[in-house]
């Protein structure tokens, strides 16, 4: 009797094993994510670090999320990039800002995904790679802003912005 019961519960337990451990509940909402990513972007009485540290768990808590890689996950990423530039620690900014474009490029046909931001981030990797006098770097991320603009018909405020 016994091990008929163990022999149940292993039965009924094999489905779940390869479940994750978190579950879909633990993961923040698109919109929710969305507008508090925005709420501290526009916030002047939370400092950088206070802000990076929200943005470093968020971060976190969404990498475990089966729906990713979306814009809101692109934009907190993108924040993440600029509140490293303004930490001076260029290296970092370069790679969440890359690992935003590379989201926003590997799913530019889901309707989830805006692949105009990606003008606006490459843009920020020029800025990135000019800060630490990278010029090939710089100038490639010019020519991916200046041709992704050209192709959406969009972000010339980042291509001219003297205009």
């Amino acid at each position: 009797m016994r091990h008929y019961i163990k022999t149940i519960l292993c039965v009924l337990g094999l489905p779940l094993w390869g479940l994750p451990l978190n579950s879909q509940g633990q993961c923040p909402e698109s919109g929710v994510l969305y507008n508090r990513v925005a709420y501290l972007r526009d916030s002047a009485g939370i400092t950088v670090e206070e802000q990076l540290n929200e943005l470093l768990k968020y971060n976190k808590l969404i990498e475990r999320c089966p729906n990713k890689r979306d814009s809101t996950h692109v934009l907190l990423l993108q924040r993440i990039g600029v509140m490293y530039y303004k930490l001076k620690e260029f290296n970092p900014a370069i790679d969440y800002t890359k690992r935003s474009i590379q989201i926003t490029s590997e799913n530019a046909d889901k309707p989830s995904v805006d692949k105009h931001h990606l003008v606006k981030l490459y843009n920020n990797l020029r800025i990135y790679y000019d800060s630490l006098k990278l010029e090939d770097e710089m100038n490639a991320a010019v020519d991916s802003m200046i041709a992704m603009s050209i192709r959406f018909k969009s972000g010339y405020e980042f291509v001219m912005p003297e205009l």
